[in-house]
């Protein structure tokens, strides 16, 4: 799974694909044309936006026409392998981040295609574009997701996990129920256990920004002694540091232990440094937690 991750991240996701289309549908050919040239470098932000504005226009000027088209394409390609190595396919890369781009500006719009969508969540078709439609659907996509976090295949719930990661990651405006946050926050503890310290990262960032209450900070402390990757055991510190700033009723028992962390010769000097930071960072902006912590070590 480290390979979906790098690819959900980056929006490369189908560098794995089987090549059975070359070319777009089309009636989608012209609006996916304006975006491959959206991506050209040299284009300024206001250049990027034009284009999108465009396109936008063009989507609407066709009707609920467009939604026949946007399944044609999605139902146009699959994944081929999700395992390293890939084959490089730049073709299927570019036509699935069209398509993120087109859900981007339809949004709720695409309700109709909503069981087109959940019709894809299959590891023998494009499970990953199914997951991002039923993504940029908002709330109307939310009970669908929910249910995929208990899907039977571990690939789908896995990518649906790390989906809703880093959709909180990359939204700030993303807002959920708090029983679908324990559900993706229960998902994302699972991923802990996961073998890629990459996904082990997100994951953490996951138990973070989903969870509930400060008992998270315990979750990813309790594993910091059991992970040997500088990497991981920072994500691990860092993301304890943001839930206990998060809940002021978080045991300050964390900040004696961070205070072991930054001391211990044996951590590697850069997580060290990371716990220094983080327990001055949250002393200073609460001095009552300095205080409390002083009387821990006495």
């Amino acid at each position: 799974m480290r390979q979906i991750l790098c690819l959900l991240v980056a929006l490369v996701f189908l560098q794995g694909c089987s090549k059975n289309a070359e070319t777009y549908s089309a009636p989608l050919k012209e609006i996916f044309s304006q975006l491959d040239d959206c991506r050209v470098e040299s284009l300024s932000l206001e250049e990027r936006k034009a284009v999108l504005d465009k396109v936008n226009e063009d989507l609407q000027a066709m009707g609920t026409n467009v939604f026949t088209y946007i399944v044609e394409e999605m139902n146009s390609f699959k994944i081929a392998n999700i395992d390293y190595p890939w084959d490089d396919n730049k073709d299927i890369e570019r036509r699935f981040q069209n398509l993120q781009l087109v859900f981007g500006l339809l949004g709720k719009d695409m309700e109709p295609i909503i069981p087109e969508f959940v019709a894809n969540i299959d590891t023998n078709r494009n499970f990953l574009t199914g997951i991002s439609g039923l993504l940029n659907c908002g709330s109307l996509g939310l009970p669908y997701l929910e249910t995929l976090l208990n899907h039977p295949d571990e690939h789908i719930r896995e990518a649906v996990t790390i989906s809703l990661i880093v959709k909180k990651n990359r939204s700030s405006d993303w807002e959920v129920s708090p029983e679908f946050s324990k559900a993706v926050h229960a998902a994302s503890v699972s991923l802990l256990e996961n073998k890629s310290d990459e996904v082990k990262c997100l994951a953490a960032f996951g138990v973070a920004e989903y969870c509930t209450d400060s008992k998270s900070i315990s979750i990813l402390m309790d594993r910091f002694t059991k992970e040997t990757t500088p990497i991981v055991r920072i994500a691990f510190i860092k993301l304890s540091g943001q839930i206990y700033r998060e809940f002021p009723d978080s045991d300050k028992n964390f900040l004696a232990t961070l205070e072991k962390i930054a001391k211990d010769e044996n951590n590697e000097d850069k997580v060290r440094k990371v716990a220094q930071f983080v327990l001055k960072d949250i002393t200073e902006q609460d001095p009552d937690s300095k205080e409390h912590s002083d009387e821990e070590k006495e």
